[in-house]
């Protein structure tokens, strides 16, 4: 799929994400912004439509008219054979993963999925092109470079840092997926039996 933004060209990339309530609507505004300011492709965004609040679906088609990317809406029904969820938060998150593979239409190939809370400081070209060696997800390693962040870094101490074993702690705010490979090796079903 080429397409063209205020003159970028090449691949567009696909970004998921879902917002649930006002505030990560807002924050969902600004994430948009900075991966267009940092991103040298188009960009198309799919969002979950379930929890979108009525004004923001409504200003979404606007806000992608003005600043140049694509925007499509997508649902799910959650499945009867799987156990229902009470929690809002549990089925955001069975959302981000599980249902991947029949979320998205099967054209779409690949997808990274970013929390509306984050902002973007890097072009998004970069992780989508990265070969991930035939695996369904990659997850980015969190990053250490703040100082000032190292009193909130949980896996450094305690539990975390001896189940971690000197390993990175991966944040699940920012991944890519191949959505071939999930389909093919039936991830997000194996990941629901976990």
């Amino acid at each position: 799929m080429e397409k063209e933004r205020g003159g970028c060209h090449g691949k567009t990339i696909n970004i998921f994400s879902i917002a649930s309530g006002h505030l990560y609507e807002r924050f969902l505004k600004i994430m948009i912004l900075s991966v267009l300011k940092n991103t040298h492709r188009p960009v198309k965004f799919w969002f979950i439509k379930n929890y979108l609040s009525p004004p923001f679906k409504d200003l979404i088609p606007h806000m992608a008219q003005e600043y140049g990317f694509e925007c499509e809406l997508i649902t799910y029904k959650w499945p009867t054979w799987l156990h229902k969820q009470k929690e809002k938060q549990r089925i955001i998150w069975a959302y981000k993963i599980l249902f991947l593979d029949v979320i998205f239409p099967l054209f779409l190939e690949k997808v990274i999925f970013v929390d509306a809370d984050q902002i973007v400081r890097a072009d998004m070209g970069e992780l989508y092109d990265m070969d991930i060696e035939g695996k369904p997800l990659a997850y980015t390693p969190f990053c250490d470079n703040n100082k000032e962040m190292d009193g909130y870094r949980f896996w450094r101490q305690g539990f975390w840092k001896d189940h971690l074993r000197g390993k990175p702690y991966h944040i699940s705010a920012l991944y890519v997926v191949d959505l071939k490979k999930f389909r093919e090796t039936a991830a997000g079903d194996n990941l629901s039996f976990l």
